[in-house]
């Protein structure tokens, strides 16, 4: 996409006071953003497809972990390619997510700030349109040459990328954020009704959140890895367990909400262990703590997570300034945002390497980036 608008910046030509009439080459460019546009549903079409197959996968893991408590119960239990009720509800949770998906693809949007230095948000082809018309006024007006002109235009189309915009309250968020979310969203709702579906067909008395190391600071004594009664605080084999819904709704950030890690696994209280002792629990939150220096700060591993989240979406940004600067070929901009690349690349390494957290090489690919010597 980003290619695409460069070369119509490119292609409305060169333009000085006496040549006006050839900047209205560009009203022919509205057909091409209407292109682009057919392409992004185009291919959220297609992803559709994968995310149905993503969500099967994760249903029989489901299935697989629930089996031992229908054995236990001796109820009856039906394999996942048997299981047309669970095949069904499968297909409602993705295909409400994939909606959700394309939906997104209908508030891209572009970030800006408008003459007053106030941020506004535009659609693509409204953006494309303000930017060249700025660069027009301004070679006409002879305040600055074509070549100058379409520089400042490419670099303000792909300075704040793609964005998804909730409307309502302005927030934004890059796009390729968007939908990485979108999917953990509708995986994290799968698992949560399929647990549920489970645990009310071989009665299931507690459930068990799952346990990641590096938890946030407000889930890690809460819930990281527990066990809870789903009937209240109760007392089985000499183990006090408490409710879990009242421990749920304690917290601001509902287990698997709000970019929460965690899942909720239904189980029987008093035979299914859990899947992770309190020594082990107590032996990750202590490495979280301890955390690690960097540039003469102190992070935990939660914290550090974070950092690494923050390098890679100005990563992927540069990424994205780069390709638009090779298109109108700006080659001061090409080397400014390789530098940058070089430069955040470096410090995600060390931190990576400091910090001993696992690097996320696929969240710093953009689509058509290409290294400059």
């Amino acid at each position: 996409m980003i290619n695409k608008l460069g070369k119509q910046i490119v292609d409305i030509g060169t333009v000085t006071p006496s040549q006006v009439a050839e900047v209205l080459q560009s009203i022919k460019y509205g057909n091409n953003i209407n292109e682009i546009m057919s392409k992004i549903a185009e291919i959220t079409d297609k992803n559709v497809e994968d995310i149905y197959e993503m969500f099967e996968e994760v249903a029989k893991l489901n299935q697989n972990y629930t089996k031992q408590f229908y054995e236990y119960k001796k109820v009856n239990f039906i394999p996942y390619d048997q299981n047309k009720a669970l095949q069904e509800q499968v297909k409602s949770i993705a295909k409400a997510t994939a909606n959700e998906y394309i939906n997104m693809s209908k508030t891209f949007a572009y970030m800006r700030y408008n003459s007053e230095g106030i941020k506004e948000f535009t659609s693509i082809s409204n953006i494309y349109q303000k930017v060249t018309d700025e660069a027009i006024l301004s070679v006409v007006q002879g305040r600055s040459s074509y070549q100058t002109a379409m520089q400042k235009a490419m670099r303000e189309i792909t300075s704040n990328g793609l964005k998804t915009v909730d409307y309502a309250t302005g927030y934004s968020r890059r796009a390729d954020s968007s939908v990485r979310m979108n999917i953990m969203d509708g995986i994290r709702r799968l698992n949560r009704e399929l647990q549920e579906s489970f645990g009310k067909e071989f009665g299931a008395d507690g459930v068990e959140v799952s346990h990641h190391k590096n938890s946030a600071p407000d889930h890690i004594d809460t819930i990281d890895g527990k066990q809870f009664s789903l009937n209240g605080k109760v007392m089985i084999k000499g183990i006090n367990y408490q409710d879990y819904n009242t421990v749920n709704n304690s917290l601001k950030r509902h287990v698997g909400e709000l970019n929460c890690y965690h899942f909720v696994y239904s189980v029987v209280l008093g035979i299914s262990n859990p899947l992770y002792s309190k020594e082990q629990l107590e032996a990750d939150k202590k490495v979280n703590e301890e955390g690690f220096e960097y540039e003469g700060k102190h992070y935990t591993m939660y914290e550090g997570t974070q950092l690494q989240r923050q390098i890679e979406t100005k990563i992927r940004q540069y990424k994205d300034k780069q390709i638009g600067a090779k298109v109108i070929n700006d080659t001061e901009e090409i080397y400014h945002c390789q530098e940058k690349i070089r430069q955040l690349t470096q410090k995600y390494k060390e931190l990576s390497d400091i910090s001993g957290l696992p690097s996320k090489i696929d969240r710093l690919r953009v689509e058509g980036y290409k290294k400059v010597k």
